[in-house]
């Protein structure tokens, strides 16, 4: 008899990014193991337009709306185990757990600010020290993550390391033909060098980096993704800007780039980077121990040090950065979600 598997986040961007197709990745490996599999999110808007992922993958789709309504669902359907995802319903679906004596299992996917002050930092220690001895394990998407899990109080014996993956078939080098049209579509030219870069947060991603790279090592092309306006006209000071607002498929950003730049000053296990090389990208990034730990042995991964500007207008200016190695089939695997959701069955299973 299969088991009744429920993950829990409290996902509430109405696109899929690549955490929807790993969840339905894993809902599609439950289905053909014989397990039940429900996703609870909060409620949903009209504008989301990944749902029919998860119930395309035979898997059930809940919303709730509070605290009481998590208390409710889990409940009503008695998991067997509950998989908790990200920070904002960790603690209620850990006590909701607890009352339905379900298995729990914690999945950390990003790195923790530094900036919630005395409280903030108290309250995140009993989190990580009282409740972290209740999961069965508690996932980190990258060692580094694990060690500041384990620093706020978490077992260490409960700590489990998965990297993330990707859609690697979707995510491939593209033809020539697929390179042109890509670039046609966003109104670059074939000699024009591009710089791929995802800046919704300024202050993380190294915004401020990257322009005082740009103005030392000028001629670039930035396809600037989410990135504020201040933070386009800054880099239009001495590039040329391609802003992109929402991409419901970067799948041809990454086919028009030349490589992907990651100034970022705090990264969890960007699954953009692994995008990137699995689309034959190369990448610059700063020298985090997250972003090293992901791409530290590949020749397609070069590496600054953070905050530097002048160390990556260096990196930016070396023909190397731009040199083209494919992934290996080895590396390929790795990388993919095939690869994860065995490691997230591993787990379930131990």
């Amino acid at each position: 008899m299969g088991r009744n598997v429920v993950h829990v986040t409290d996902y509430t961007t109405p696109y899929a990014g690549s955490f929807i197709p790993a969840i339905a990745a894993l809902a599609r490996e439950a289905s053909r193991r014989g397990d039940a599999f429900t996703f609870v999110v909060p409620a949903i808007s009209d504008e989301a337009e990944w749902p029919w992922r998860i119930t395309a993958a035979r898997a059930a789709l809940r919303t709730v709306r509070s605290p009481a309504g998590l208390f409710g669902a889990i409940r009503s359907l008695k998991p067997d185990i509950v998989h908790i995802h990200f920070n904002g319903y960790l603690v209620p679906a850990t006590l909701a757990a607890i009352g339905a004596r379900s298995r729990i299992f914690w999945h950390l996917h990003s790195a923790m600010s530094d900036t919630a002050g005395l409280v903030g930092h108290w309250l995140r220690r009993c989190k990580y020290a009282w409740l972290g001895s209740l999961p069965e394990a508690a996932i980190a998407v990258s060692a580094e993550l694990g060690r500041e899990m384990e620093r706020w109080g978490a077992p260490a014996s409960k700590i489990r390391v998965v990297a993330n993956g990707v859609d690697a078939q979707r995510f491939h080098a593209p033809s020539g033909s697929e390179r042109a049209e890509a670039r046609r579509s966003l109104g670059i030219e074939p000699h024009e060098r591009v710089l791929l870069f995802f800046g919704r947060d300024p202050f993380v991603k190294g915004g401020d980096v990257l322009e005082a790279a740009l103005r030392l090592a000028p001629g670039f092309t930035v396809l600037a993704i989410g990135a504020p306006t201040a933070n386009l006209a800054r880099m239009a000071e001495s590039a040329r800007v391609v802003p992109v607002g929402i991409a419901l498929d970067t799948v041809p950003l990454y086919w028009a780039a030349d490589a992907l730049a990651m100034p970022s000053r705090l990264e969890g296990a960007p699954l953009a980077m692994l995008e990137a090389l699995c689309c034959g990208v190369p990448v610059v990034a700063s020298d985090l121990p997250a972003l090293t730990a992901l791409g530290g042995r590949l020749p397609m991964v070069r590496f600054f040090s953070r905050e530097d500007p002048r160390a990556l207008a260096e990196a930016l200016r070396s023909p190397e950065t731009f040199a083209n190695a494919a992934l290996g089939a080895a590396d390929r695997r790795i990388l993919s979600l095939d690869r994860w959701v065995e490691r997230i069955y591993e787990i379930y299973d131990a």
